[in-house]
């Protein structure tokens, strides 16, 4: 996983017998994921080929009905949310961060049309900014 996206190299394949033990760690395309061991805080989407895949432990999924989800990726990726994220890590042996420190971000919440335009003209800009940063 990385951010904005699933590699699709070197995906793996959940044996039969093991299956009925993970079977309620299914991620839809309608999720968002968020990293919580190894590399923590990469968030993104599920792509449609994937919809029904069995899901990392490493990652958890996040599931919201009435939130514009390139918005949440973009704020979940923000350096306010990433410190946030930093912080909630557990530091002792191989970082973590619970799902319970997820619940407890902070996040602005605009609504919904609101999310959508702050998305569209994200994208908009975002070009711009990418070419000036690489002068």
């Amino acid at each position: 996983m990385k951010d904005s996206g699933v590699s699709m190299d070197n995906l793996q394949y959940v044996p039969d017998d093991i299956y009925p033990s993970i079977s309620r760690y299914i991620i839809n395309k309608e999720d968002i994921y968020i990293t919580v061991a190894g590399t923590i805080g990469k968030v993104g989407k599920i792509p449609p080929e994937l919809d029904g895949a069995n899901l990392t432990e490493n990652a958890d999924r996040l599931v919201f009905s009435i939130i514009n989800q390139d918005w949440l990726i973009m704020c979940l990726q923000s350096s306010v949310v990433q410190s946030q994220i930093a912080d909630a890590t557990t530091k002792v042996g191989q970082p973590k961060l619970a799902i319970a420190r997820i619940q407890n971000l902070l996040i602005p919440l605009p609504p919904v049309d609101e999310q959508s335009r702050i998305v569209a003209k994200i994208e908009e800009i975002m070009p711009m900014i990418e070419r000036l940063t690489l002068r």
